[in-house]
């Protein structure tokens, strides 16, 4: 059978830009390009706060018989602890969460007065200034606040500090004067928004401590209210300042039936980065949010330390009568089609020598780079090519005004793509580039060779050292290209973050690694398998088969087709037609799976009235693909 699961974390969102929804000025078109994720922003910025578990305030019903006359109310309201004891109360401020005692009105006042320039009496509340800028500000009316104005004002703080968290903004820049001096444009801004931008960089941070932990509430709220299990992925990121992270993505469905993704954390890893130490991240974040008793299964790559990782999280939490490691230990999908090109491109051994091949890149010596290029063939040969044509401003130069002269509006200022040696896309990238500009590529190259010095000799002596790409070489790169297009197809089809029940979910696992061994199978029949293209098809799906067979582990591959309503059986019955025990097996475990789940779900399939219509409809007919006839076979 086969194997796999989900993508990567490669869309971490939607914490706060989800639960904010749109106002009625708000633009609907899609943004093809969205901006980081506020909540994805949030979650950093918790990998370097405080690890204390968020407490929860609730608000306090007042009496009416007993209304509030001090001015301090009209700026926050009472509150205290969540199941608290002695029930002690607090003032929170409205607009950045201080919460102060409410045995006198003075700290309150203070905070105020001091942070946001408000001084008030029993009856108003005015404006008054004290910093450089606010002096050109002494002639400027100073209006009564009302309460719609407070309203504004807790929205600036917040879009001020998403402003500050997603773009990396110093703190000390907002209390810039040459920040608030944007605000002395209009008379409203100058006397409705200026006083509220804070002059201390303390302010800012505070906001937006206060504001992860408000949005750390919600989160925990949503997640209490989700339906079904929560599942996760984890993968390791290393900072640009050098710190080893843990990345925790949380998938459910909320509810109101929609789909969710949610970065809950970005946790240092302390010491190595062995199974135990990131296991041990992530069961911080499973208690913070109390998702003890909701776990489902664990979307990872394919390194050995994640089953250690989901086995020590297993154990950590007790959870052996209910969560085998087999089960919910499942494969990113992305990461297995990254595998396969690899072994295609690279050979059967490609870990191996993409390990000695980073050796050879750190130390920095050119020559011993490209022999271990050229080792690879043609595709070493090009890559040799194009890097020595990036190499310099001069060369890029030179290659631009090549590619600017093309009478094609298309290809002009294109630039050669340099491949890396982490993913197999960038070398697909680079073919596709280098065929598209095949022929200012020749034309450059013969340039160099043309050129002399004033001793007769080729001026451009690293072009003269390197392989010569003849016509064959072309003819060989271009089918390399054509025969690694169902990966990019793959790649592409899965990398979506949908909320429509395709592009980038379970159910297709299976059928994208059956239909790439399929694709695999064809290539491998229509070349010697001892030519270029023959053994790199063989190699991978050799790959793709080992990573096939895995999926044999979990049931929730077959669980997933199955309670697809669009597909159900019929797709094992159309594709595994000619593997009756194949088919048997999986309806054996289909059938333990429901018995072990159908009972603490029956409110689940109570409530399948209340799904969305479309969550029933087939996928998209547009843009038909090779891997939409191979899922389209034995369907009307």
């Amino acid at each position: 059978m086969p194997g796999s699961a989900s993508l990567s974390i490669s869309s971490l969102s939607d914490i706060l830009t989800d639960i904010d929804s749109p106002g009625p000025e708000s633009s609907t078109t899609t943004n093809p390009n969205p901006p980081l994720h506020f909540s994805n922003a949030f979650a950093a910025l918790g990998s370097i706060l405080s690890r204390k578990r968020a407490l929860v305030y609730v608000e306090v019903e007042r009496d009416p018989k007993r209304p509030r006359t001090s001015a301090i109310w009209d700026h926050g309201r009472e509150v205290q602890l969540e199941n608290s004891i002695n029930g002690q109360r607090w003032w929170e401020c409205n607009l950045c969460r201080t919460r102060l005692t409410v045995r006198a009105t003075t700290n309150a006042r203070a905070h105020l007065r001091t942070v946001y320039k408000i001084k008030m009496n029993s009856q108003t509340l005015s404006l008054f200034t004290s910093t450089v800028v606010d002096q050109q500000l002494q002639g400027a009316e100073q209006q009564q606040l009302h309460n719609s104005t407070i309203l504004q004002n807790l929205s600036l703080q917040e879009r001020l500090v998403r402003f500050v968290t997603i773009y990396y903004i110093p703190y000390n820049v907002i209390a810039s004067p040459h920040f608030r001096s944007l605000f002395l444009s209009s008379a409203t801004a100058t006397t409705e928004i200026l006083p509220f931008i804070p002059t201390s960089y303390h302010t800012i941070q505070a906001w937006t401590e206060r504001e992860f932990d408000r949005a750390q509430d919600t989160v925990r709220n949503m997640l209490k209210k989700s339906r079904g299990t929560i599942n996760l992925s984890f993968d390791l990121w290393t900072s640009p300042n050098g710190l080893g992270l843990n990345a925790i993505v949380a998938y459910f469905v909320d509810n109101e039936y929609n789909i969710r993704t949610i970065l809950l954390g970005l946790r240092e890893v302390i010491g190595d980065h062995s199974g135990e130490n990131i296991g041990q991240t992530v069961v911080e974040v499973i208690r913070e949010f109390q998702l003890e008793a909701r776990l489902g299964a664990f979307v990872l790559d394919n390194v050995g330390s994640n089953d250690i990782a989901v086995q020590y999280i297993i154990n950590e939490l007790n959870l052996e009568d209910t969560h085998l490691k087999a089960h919910c230990r499942l494969r990113c999908l992305g990461h297995i089609i990254n595998l396969m090109a690899q072994d295609f491109i690279f050979g059967r051994n490609s870990k191996q020598w993409l390990k000695e091949h980073i050796t050879i890149e750190n130390a920095d010596n050119l020559e011993e780079l490209q022999k271990s290029w050229v080792s690879q063939g043609i595709i070493g040969h090009l890559q040799n090519l194009v890097s020595l044509i990036r190499s310099s401003p001069q060369r890029r130069q030179a290659f631009r005004s090549l590619a600017g002269g093309d009478p094609g509006e298309k290809k002009q200022n294109l630039m050669v793509l340099q491949n890396n040696t982490t993913r197999w896309n960038s070398t697909y990238n680079m073919l596709n580039r280098a065929l598209e500009l095949k022929d200012q590529i020749q034309v450059y190259v013969n340039n160099c060779l043309a050129k002399r010095n004033s001793k007769g000799q080729i001026a451009d002596e690293p072009i003269h050292k390197i392989t010569q790409l003849e016509e064959k070489d072309w003819l060989s790169l271009h089918a390399l290209k054509e025969a690694l297009q169902p990966f990019q197809e793959a790649t592409m089809l899965l990398q979506s973050n949908s909320k429509e029940g395709y592009y980038g979910f379970l159910w297709e696992c299976l059928p994208v690694i059956e239909w790439l061994m399929q694709t695999l199978e064809k290539a491998i029949n229509s070349h010697d398998i001892e030519t270029r293209l023959g053994l790199s098809a063989n190699n991978a799906w050799n790959k793709s088969k080992k990573y096939y067979e895995l999926t044999d582990d979990s049931p929730f591959y077959v669980a997933a087709i199955v309670l697809n309503p669009f597909h159900k059986w019929r797709y094992f019955e159309t594709h595994w037609k000619d593997r009756k025990p194949w088919l048997k097996e999986a309806k054996s475990k289909m059938n333990s799976l429901w018995a072990r789940h159908k009972i603490q779900h029956q409110q689940a399939i109570d409530e399948e009235a209340n799904l969305p219509i479309n969550a029933h409809s087939p996928p998209p007919t547009a843009a038909p693909t090779s891997f939409k006839s191979f899922l389209a076979q034995g369907y009307p």
